[in-house]
């Protein structure tokens, strides 16, 4: 996760950056911007550092999808569910 790579960053640094004054004062703004949905920094991260990093971009996409295809099915009738998919599936068979 996002905060483990930053503790992990923090605790190799602490012992050289530590003196240096604002080091955690750094850290703790660090830790808000990941922290407050209205920035979503630690979602930023995760897809733009830690995802291309592992190499993982295909399977992001896909669990993105899986998570907008559940949402649509939890959101919309049976029956516009149903047009709703069609539609998807023409404008990626179309690519």
């Amino acid at each position: 996760s996002v905060y483990g790579c930053l503790f992990l960053i923090m605790d190799v640094s602490e012992d050289f950056l530590g003196r240096i004054p604002g080091f955690y004062t750094l850290i703790i703004f660090t830790t808000i911007y990941l922290m407050l949905p209205m920035f979503r920094g630690a979602d930023k991260i995760f897809r733009k550092v830690l995802v291309p990093l592992a190499g993982l971009h295909e399977l992001l996409v896909l669990r993105d999808a899986i998570t907008i295809k559940k949402q649509m099915l939890k959101d919309l009738d049976p029956e516009r569910a149903a047009v709703v998919q069609k539609s998807i599936a023409k404008f990626f068979d179309g690519s």
